[in-house]
């Protein structure tokens, strides 16, 4: 909460030199190409904020800020009135922002969730991943959505899963709001040809998407 605070005083005071710190390293750019940008193509300036509480899960955070932000390159451009939960996440034991790049690839936070589901459908996840290592197909092909069913032949979903080995499933987290959910797992696999047989595995982090239907959570293969 108070590195949090630190980095929206400063982007709202445009001290960016302060900001520039709480750029995620992977994508860090050099110092004086940021102060550039804050200065000639920062798109929103932000007229007022307030922090509204901080949760964490494990490496992962998110807080709640309630700002009034203003397109800043026209000059009568109306007040946008912004609630949202900033996702950030602990980097070599410092809490930063998840980059933007990543932040479709990371949970919203636990207070929008619903957490009884979630564990109905890690369960479901258990399910489908025991079905891939068992190379029961027509389980797994029970496990999808029945709509999607209705458009994907098992034989289609036989030839995409054939393709691989799977070793290992590793989940990282289980997202539910609504009736709707999303995964996201480690794989360890490899491609099924023999000739790959003494290749090291490799590891995939993989989202995969899920749906309520009648009680039941199925994986959602052709989500909206």
């Amino acid at each position: 909460m108070h590195r949090a605070e630190t980095l929206w005083r400063a982007k709202s005071t445009g001290d960016c030199k302060t900001a520039y710190q709480f750029e995620d390293p992977a994508y860090r750019n050099d110092e004086a190409a940021y102060l550039a940008w804050c200065k000639d193509e920062e798109p929103f300036h932000i007229l007022e904020y307030e922090l509204h509480g901080a949760q964490a899960e494990g490496d992962l955070g998110w807080v709640r800020v309630v700002s009034k932000v203003q397109f800043s390159r026209t000059s009568n451009a109306p007040v946008q009135d912004i609630d949202t939960w900033d996702k950030w996440r602990k980097i070599d034991g410092e809490w930063l922002p998840v980059n933007k790049r990543e932040v479709a690839a990371s949970p919203d936070a636990p207070a929008v969730r619903d957490d009884a589901a979630e564990q109905r459908v890690r369960s479901r996840l258990d399910e489908v991943w025991q079905a891939r290592l068992a190379r029961d197909w027509h389980r797994l092909y029970e496990l999808i959505d029945p709509v999607d069913r209705s458009v994907i032949p098992e034989e289609q979903l036989i030839q995409t899963e054939e393709m691989y080995i799977q070793a290992a499933c590793k989940v990282q987290w289980v997202e539910v709001i609504g009736d709707r959910g999303r995964t996201r797992a480690t794989y360890s696999n490899r491609l099924n040809d023999p000739s790959m047989s003494k290749m090291p595995l490799k590891d995939t982090d993989v989202t995969e998407y899920w749906i309520l239907r009648d009680g039941a959570w199925y994986l959602d293969l052709k989500r909206p």
